[in-house]
């Protein structure tokens, strides 16, 4: 790839190393003017000083650049290469053991080796995939898993086919607002989400109801097993290479509590008639409200919920989990000149004595805000001539965060609880209020307080109007500790910090939370060289070209990190 000089100004026809294509030939060598000394002159262009802004950059911008200000100040991380890994942990914890259950064995019917099932003309996994599962023959028992109802006999001996909705390997769990149309989802059972943590001699707690029906069912009472063995399931296309679809485990189990004869179906399925139907298969996605993870989602699991071994038994198995995911960025060059004449510089002007300082600060501004601006509307990408462009919030959230609606006309508070709630859920996040940012538009700043009732609605009103004893759950306003003016609501036992953030005027984000621990942002320093927000004063002066104008350059060489997506959500 040839590196493109044509934006430059350059001598002699020399160029300057890049990234991309390290200069090895120097043509000429620096050549000491002292005899008596081995290291080489120092050039003039050398040691004209660069003045580094590092943290301070944003001071006058706070107001109108807070996610810039805060990662500016807080969550500065030095790269010191353009193109960059970075590596999230997420700890599985002891209730994310869960799996759900897609199929039930006759009483005495077990399992005694690892399958694989082939699926005759099934390229994707869905519906109709699941149902040939359902039906196929294992064990040389057809319909070996088409069971409504687990047995009701204390220690009877049974199989289970359950499968996860979590990616194992880097703990990654499914999203607010996505479905299985939308790109990253994650279906049951799809690869990767084998529950490796059920163990023999582990207790399950299956939660139970009717049989079911239309949809899924609320626990009206449980069951408990305990597991004997565990082997694979792989399900894999007919197609070309016979790809994995599907996976997920078999496991041999003994009933120790037996569910109430009137509620044994796991509420894990669902359909009109049992016969080769589906289960929870193609529901795991969840909003808010009775679509909740709490309230639709959890009691569907079966969990791990304890462990019974012999008097004289080994120390049992266990299992292994991989925490990490890791993903990668991209630095962005950020350039702007500042240029006037010798003479215009000399001027003094009526209005703005010191023409050049005037010059220097608008081009400083001009790119502070660009850099601003890349930070939330940024894509990732390297084109053909090799230049970087790095990510921005709003293009990240969309893609990878939760989703929620805002509607100015209808949104109360009782909404910001379930959607806070469903966000906010324990299992995942311990305080959200103290880790997370609410940055919002103009429009929803002024919404947040107006008083009255206005065309479209505002807040206070929607929520004034439920009840004539509702007492409005403001905390006022206040600061952060950079200085940010925020307004401050109590939802669901956490504050909600609200930041006025004008760079998202005119767009359709209503309103966006950050989990600030999973952004970043990443200077390209290294080698003694720091490429942070900086100004190099007299790039080019009369002195050093005889050119009769001044130039001093405005840059930075930066990247966003994004990361932690679970944490992040947008309004719209």
């Amino acid at each position: 790839m040839a590196d493109d000089y044509s934006r430059i100004h350059s001598l002699h026809s020399e160029h300057p190393t890049t990234v991309m294509h390290p200069q090895t030939d120097f043509n000429v060598a620096d050549v000491s003017s002292r005899l008596t000394r081995e290291d080489v002159e120092i050039l003039t262009g050398d040691v004209r000083r660069a003045y580094n802004f590092g943290n301070s950059y944003t001071e006058l911008t706070k107001s109108r650049d807070p996610l810039l200000h805060i990662m500016n100040k807080c969550r500065k991380i030095p790269t010191d290469d353009p193109k960059w890994k970075y590596t999230h942990k997420r700890k599985q914890m002891a209730y994310e053991r869960y799996g759900y259950i897609t199929g039930i064995s006759a009483a005495t019917k077990v399992v005694a080796a690892d399958t694989v099932i082939t699926l005759t003309s099934q390229t994707v996994w869905n519906d109709a995939g699941y149902r040939k599962v359902l039906g196929s023959t294992i064990n040389s028992e057809t319909d070996m898993y088409a069971n409504a109802s687990l047995p009701t006999t204390q220690d009877t001996a049974f199989s289970l086919m359950i499968m996860g909705d979590y990616k194992i390997s880097g703990n990654m769990h499914n999203l607010i607002g996505k479905d299985s149309d939308d790109a990253g989802f994650i279906k049951l059972g799809a690869p990767g989400t084998s529950p490796n943590f059920f163990l023999p001699n582990n207790v399950l707690q299956i939660p139970t109801g009717v049989a079911p029906t239309s949809g899924n069912t609320k626990p009206t009472g449980y069951a408990r097993v305990i597991i004997d063995s565990v082997f694979s399931l792989s399900i894999l296309s007919s197609g070309t290479g016979n790809p994995v679809l599907a996976e997920g485990k078999l496991l041999n189990v003994r009933l120790v509590k037996a569910p109430d004869a009137a509620a044994a179906s796991p509420t894990s399925l669902k359909g009109g008639s049992w016969s080769k139907t589906t289960a929870i298969l193609f529901d795991v996605s969840h909003s808010t409200g009775v679509n909740s993870l709490a309230q639709k989602l959890v009691p569907a699991r079966t969990e791990v919920s304890g462990s019974a071994y012999h008097e004289l038994s080994g120390f049992g198995e266990t299992y292994r989990t991989q925490p990490y995911s890791t993903d990668f960025g991209l630095n962005q060059i950020f350039k702007g000149a500042a240029s006037m004449s010798g003479r215009a510089m000399t001027t003094v002007k009526k209005y703005e004595p010191d023409g050049w300082k005037e010059e220097w600060g608008k081009v400083s501004m001009d790119v502070i805000y660009d850099m601003a601006q890349t930070a939330y509307f940024g894509e990732q990408f390297e084109d053909a001539n090799g230049v970087t462009y790095t990510e921005g919030v709003v293009n990240f959230a969309l893609a990878n965060g939760h989703q929620f609606e805002l509607d100015y006309a209808t949104k109360d508070i009782d909404d910001f609880f379930d959607d806070v709630s469903a966000l906010n859920d324990k299992r995942l996040n311990t305080d959200l209020g103290k880790t997370h940012g609410m940055f919002v538009p103009t429009a929803t700043w002024n919404w947040l307080r107006k008083i009255g009732k206005t065309a479209g609605g505002t807040f206070n009103a929607n929520n004034l109007n439920m009840h004539s004893s509702f007492r409005a759950q403001y905390l006022g306003f206040t600061k952060t500790e950079l200085g940010l003016p925020t307004q401050q609501i109590l939802v669901d036992g956490t504050i909600l910090n609200f930041m006025l953030d004008p760079h998202l005027d005119g767009t359709y984000v209503k309103a966006m939370c950050l989990n600030m621990q999973g952004c970043s942002i990443r200077p390209l320093i290294g080698n003694g060289k720091n490429r942070d927000f900086r100004i190099l004063p007299g790039v080019k002066t009369e002195a050093t070209s005889g050119d009769d104008y001044r130039v001093d350059l405005i840059t930075a060489d930066v990247g966003f990190e994004w990361g932690l997506q679970e944490g992040f959500a947008i309004w719209t």
